[in-house]
């Protein structure tokens, strides 16, 4: 992330740019609003820290002419006149946070961590959202609205785990979404193309779990008369999800983790 800090104090530039370069950022400084202004229109920058009073152009002036150039940088403004007046007028303007002089080293990192976090959220969301574009002529069963930090951290989730081959956790009250979310994460994978199979295991008769998921050779107990293909073998290549996973049997659940484990399975 790249980082402007704004402020005519040379020592109290000096200070942050050191602090934040041996975070593993890249910092940019400038001594006023003019220069700043300079700087964002040539370089890209993500955040911006200025100081509130500096000769010429304020602080708020340069953040208003700033956003003017581009909404949605994110920007942290520094003042020795902390105040609720001062949080209200600050946030009025777009800024994201504030931070009072003397400026708490731990505060500040704790703030551009969370806004990095938020950055890269919101990276993953138009990723998703460009992704789910594509799949047009494959669309959810109902259309997924994430404007909420919680709402957008679970998107984001969805577009990391969706590029691995790793076995996923889905967990959530009755009617949050889950199975929404299970076909969205199938939907931005390499597997989208292969089948996606469901299984509530609370449906099932404990004796049929491992033929249901398994499958059963012919013969291998009563009433098998021929081979049977279970929902591991329909959904090879693609997704399973397997809904209330916590009624599965006890004494099936060391067959599941080994078949996950091992990406084999033995029919019955």
């Amino acid at each position: 992330m790249r980082i402007l800090i704004v402020d005519d104090e040379a020592v109290q530039r000096e200070l942050l740019k050191g602090f934040l370069e041996k975070l593993g950022f890249e910092v940019i400084e400038a001594e006023d609003g003019e220069q700043a202004i300079a700087i964002f229109r040539e370089e890209p920058i993500d955040l911006v820290l200025l100081d509130q009073k500096m000769p010429g152009i304020s602080g708020e002036e340069t953040l208003e002419r700033l956003k003017a150039i581009n909404p949605l940088v994110r920007s942290i403004m520094i003042t020795a006149y902390g105040s609720i007046g001062t949080a209200v007028n600050v946030m009025k303007l777009g800024a994201d946070d504030f931070l009072e002089k003397p400026v708490d080293l731990e505060v500040l990192e704790k703030k551009i961590l969370r806004i990095e976090q938020d950055i890269e959220m919101d990276q993953d969301l138009e990723e998703v959202e460009e992704r789910m574009k594509e799949e047009g002529d494959r669309p959810l069963p109902i259309n997924i609205i994430a404007e909420s930090r919680p709402m957008k951290q679970v998107l984001s989730l969805v577009q990391r785990v969706s590029v691995t081959p790793w076995t996923v956790l889905i967990h959530g009250e009755t009617g949050t979404g889950k199975e929404l979310i299970a076909r969205l994460i199938h939907l931005l994978s390499e597997r989208k193309d292969r089948p996606f199979v469901e299984l509530n295991c609370a449906t099932i008769p404990e004796n049929l779990f491992e033929s249901e998921l398994f499958g059963h050779e012919k013969g291998a107990f009563t009433g098998a008369t021929s081979r049977r293909i279970g929902l591991f073998e329909t959904a090879k290549g693609g997704s399973i999800f397997l809904d209330e996973i916590g009624e599965l049997p006890l004494s099936l659940q060391p067959k599941l983790l080994r078949a996950l484990q091992e990406k084999k399975i033995t029919r019955v």
